[in-house]
């Protein structure tokens, strides 16, 4: 009999290590993906604020010609902000954080036409388009971020 209770006894311990083994891991795992998450976004801004935009968002900004900036280049700038895009549709992004890392960039590309000129918006660039029309709707609100 008393061997029984010590079987008992050894295999809850056993099961409560166990336990708390996943639980540490669970939690390892929530960390390590957070922080990847960050790292990734923290490179897609960079990318946006990379010296070889500089000129993307000048002329977004003063509304010059884009005649001077090949459509590969445009094209390159407007897949980071698509890629924003598909990471939020995919649920790895918050959307509040994109609106906030993201949003203004995002917008002031989507709405400025000359940016567009022979790169066919609305075909190609549906992920952005949703995006774009997300953030619109959105637009005036301040994103509340609570957390990656």
């Amino acid at each position: 009999m008393e061997i029984e209770v010590v079987k008992l006894w050894l295999e809850g311990i056993g099961l409560l290590v166990a336990s708390i083994g996943g639980v540490r891991a669970l939690i390892e795992y929530r960390r390590r993906s957070a922080q990847d998450r960050l790292t990734l976004l923290l490179k897609m801004q960079e990318a946006v604020q990379s010296s070889r935009f500089t000129l993307i968002r000048d002329h977004l900004e003063t509304g010059k010609s884009f005649s001077d900036i090949s459509k590969a280049d445009r094209g390159d700038y407007a897949q980071i902000f698509e890629n924003v895009a598909l990471l939020r549709n995919a649920g790895f992004l918050r959307r509040e954080l994109a609106h906030y890392m993201f949003g203004f960039e995002a917008l002031r590309c989507w709405r400025d036409k000359g940016f567009w000129v022979g790169m066919e918006q609305d075909k190609w660039w549906r992920l952005l388009s949703s995006f774009a029309a997300e953030l619109e709707a959105a637009e005036g609100t301040a994103p509340i971020i609570k957390k990656l």
